[in-house]
């Protein structure tokens, strides 16, 4: 489970060990709260990118920089940092905030069912 597409794994087993020791048995249901919460922060941030309102990219990037790092999902975390210092930065910074906005969406999608597979694994 340490694939990595273009950089830092998916998912960081160790992180992920160690987010399961430090919340013991609420692991899982902060991985489903982790879950819901990241998609309406992934669709907060698109719909600020549309709109071209750098400015509320920053808080759901911030959070997602740090929720994504404290479970293991490295990319997402690194990628949340990119796009939260583009957004300080405006529209003008030199950073893609489109295309970071598009590599947030898919390094999500490619962590989600590594955390479904592992709650899956943790119920049964």
């Amino acid at each position: 489970m340490t694939d990595s597409v273009d950089g830092p794994e998916v998912l960081d087993m160790e992180a992920v060990e160690d987010a399961k020791d430090a919340m013991k048995g609420k692991f899982a249901t902060m991985v489903q709260f982790y879950l819901e919460d990241t998609v309406a922060f992934v669709e907060q941030i698109e719909a600020a990118v549309s709109a071209n309102e750098t400015d509320k990219i920053v808080s759901p990037a911030h959070t997602l920089k740090s929720s994504s790092a404290q479970l293991g999902a490295m990319q997402v975390s690194d990628i949340a940092q990119e796009l939260e210092a583009a957004a300080r930065e405006g529209a003008g910074g030199g950073n893609d905030i489109a295309s970071l906005t598009q590599r947030l969406r898919a390094a999500f999608e490619a962590v989600e069912p590594k955390f479904k597979e592992i709650l899956d694994q943790q119920a049964a």
